[in-house]
């Protein structure tokens, strides 16, 4: 908007006494338009010194009075607003019919337990995701899209947000830059687009939610009270999330108020300490997953290794993402590029360094970028060394960097429409990729057909990729994908039993039963194994190896009606009729309406 003779004449008398965001919320205008009315005014030169003088003594002039209601706001801002929104639609609509992928299947698809409420609150720390989903599954049951609208819903929120906070810390230009690359970049798909990477683009919407209202804490003691709320919510969500209470330090650190604010941090790091002792507890548990189900190794990793690997991955990933993929496993550990990786989180460092001493705004962000990924950067082999959805928040750092190093710039005239073409062109090459990147996550097939391209090292992807040819029936390639996968790690379980499947759908007994074999050597707690070997010895009438098979199955998995259903017939095949009647009314006990095993029981009772 045009200033006033009064907003211009305040500007003049009082640019060299008061900072310029005083000056800005005192005629309420943003900081952009006071910078463009002093270089409409000033000679170039002087301009830019006062542009050197902001960027080396400029920390966050965060206003303590509003410049109106919220509802104000968002009709200020409702063109920019909607434009976000739009941003959102367009580059996540492609994605809103996929189905459900990977670890999806066991969450939802085949979890019987959804619409219990007792399963809501089966980790009470962590109930929010399990609620959103009960909820979820009362109005529109095991519907994909209505799972993957509440992970676009937070990844609005987080934009709009961040658009409300870089504003505040910044001006309006840094933030709708940033707002729109975070809007658009492909590698958020994953914990946008795939349903169950969705808990980190939730808690990071309640973490940017708890920080805004942080920051306009001064207007009102209540908004502290509902950042905290919100914080809780935060961490609720997930429990990686703990560490995001660092940020709050940081902040008051780059702004240099640590020592003055200190007291209001202290709830915070409360709910960080105590959630963090409460991921490290399940570090046992989380070990054990990933050893039963990803068949991971145990120990740990060098962190001279790890931690400059890592961050070189996520700078590739967020500067150049091309290489998308589920399992990021295709590291070169050759000396050359190792060092490379050295080269390049030594520049990070070192940015870090300078920017503390020179330009606090840029340290907060550059900071803000590793905080958030401190739980995957552990020596402890409990998450995988890359993954794109563990960055979600983090990149938000990064983006605000760029947002004003291109910001900078469009302040010299001339210099404005340049900046223009240059974010729309990244807009537009980040949008397209995006779309792609969701038509990966489209079903089960396209996801491992594409992973498979990216991650051919990766023992998880092979077997994957064997069960989508399996399901195609085609056997031999399914049967080439498996031997692939043990190949790779030769103590895969899983990958022997899917072999077995694939060998007795093709009529191979002994094949099969070799690999069923082999899979229980490997995992002896691979119940699905001794239930396939029963059903092939039944085929083959050995009545015995049947019944061995099952209850060495039912030692693992005792609460399976199915298969004491099948011990009940084998006790009756070989004669066993009092065994019979034991299991049968075990059956019935825990499922009083089944028809079949009340038939079979009165039989055996009016044949005596």
């Amino acid at each position: 908007m045009a200033l006033t003779k009064k907003q211009k004449k305040f500007i003049r008398n009082n640019i060299n006494k008061l900072s310029l965001g005083k000056i800005a919320s005192t005629q309420k205008l943003s900081e952009d338009e006071v910078l463009d009315y002093l270089a409409s005014i000033w000679s170039k030169k002087k301009f830019e010194a006062y542009r050197k003088k902001l960027a080396k003594d400029e920390v966050f002039q965060v206003p303590k009075q509003g410049q109106g209601t919220l509802g104000e706001w968002l009709r200020q801002q409702r063109w920019v607003i909607l434009g976000l929104v739009g941003l959102v639609i367009i580059v996540y609509f492609n994605s809103i019919d996929n189905g459900f992928v990977s670890d999806d299947m066991t969450g939802i698809v085949n979890n019987p337990r959804l619409g219990d409420w007792g399963y809501v609150f089966r980790k009470p720390l962590l109930f929010l995701r399990p609620l959103f989903y009960y909820l979820i599954h009362l109005v529109f049951g095991q519907a994909a899209f209505a799972y993957r609208l509440l992970n676009i819903g937070f990844h609005l929120g987080s934009v709009l947000l961040i658009y409300a906070i870089v504003q505040l810390l910044h001006n309006q230009r840094v933030a709708l830059i940033t707002a729109a690359l975070f809007a658009v970049h492909p590698i958020l798909v994953e914990a946008v687009t795939w349903i169950s990477g969705g808990p980190y683009a939730q808690f990071t919407f309640f973490f940017l939610l708890s920080f805004l209202l942080y920051l306009l804490r001064d207007r009102g003691r209540y908004l502290y009270l509902l950042s905290l709320l919100a914080f809780v919510l935060c961490v609720v969500s997930s429990e990686k999330s703990f560490i995001v209470f660092g940020i709050f330090f940081l902040y008051e650190f780059a702004n240099k108020q640590l020592q003055t604010n200190w007291r209001k941090l202290v709830p915070y790091l409360g709910m960080g300490v105590g959630f963090g002792l409460f991921y490290v507890w399940q570090i046992g548990a989380r070990t054990t997953d990933l050893a039963t189900r990803f068949y991971a190794e145990g120990g740990t990793t060098n962190p001279l290794i790890q931690v400059p690997v890592a961050l070189t991955r996520y700078f590739e990933l967020l500067f150049w993402p091309q290489n998308l993929t589920l399992y990021q496993t295709e590291f070169d550990f050759l000396l050359t590029n190792y060092w490379l990786t050295i080269v390049v989180t030594g520049i990070y460092g070192g940015l870090l360094v300078y920017a503390y001493f020179k330009q606090r705004k840029y340290f907060f962000w550059l900071a803000f970028f590793l905080i958030p990924l401190l739980p995957f950067l552990t020596p402890f082999r409990i998450s995988w060394i890359v993954a794109e959805r563990y960055a979600y928040l983090s990149v938000l750092g990064l983006l605000v960097v760029v947002a004003m190093l291109i910001d900078r710039p469009m302040r010299v005239p001339g210099f404005k429409w340049v900046g223009i073409g240059l974010i729309s062109v990244m807009l537009l090459g980040l949008s397209v990729r995006t779309i792609a990147r969701n038509q990966d996550w489209q079903d089960r097939d396209t996801l491992w057909f594409a992973t498979a391209e990216l991650s051919p090292s990766s023992p998880n992807v092979h077997n994957n990729l064997g069960d989508v040819y399996a399901r195609r029936s085609e056997y031999e390639n399914a049967i080439r994908e498996f031997q692939r996968a043990i190949e790779l790690k030769p103590g895969y379980a899983d990958a022997y039993h899917n072999l077995a499947n694939v060998y007795a759908t093709t009529g191979e007994f002994e094949q099969a039963i070799t690999n069923y074999q082999k899979a229980l050597e490997f995992n002896p707690n691979l119940w699905q194994s001794h239930a396939q070997l029963a059903a092939i010895y039944y085929n083959q009438s050995d009545y015995v190896g049947t019944k061995e098979q099952l209850t060495k199955a039912l030692e693992v998995f005792p609460n399976n009606l199915e298969l004491l259903l099948q011990l009940g017939v084998i006790h009756e095949q070989l004669g066993e009729i009092e065994q019979a009647k034991e299991v049968y009314h075990l059956v019935l006990q825990a499922d009083p309406t089944n028809a079949e095993v009340a038939e079979r029981l009165q039989l055996l009772y009016t044949t005596e």
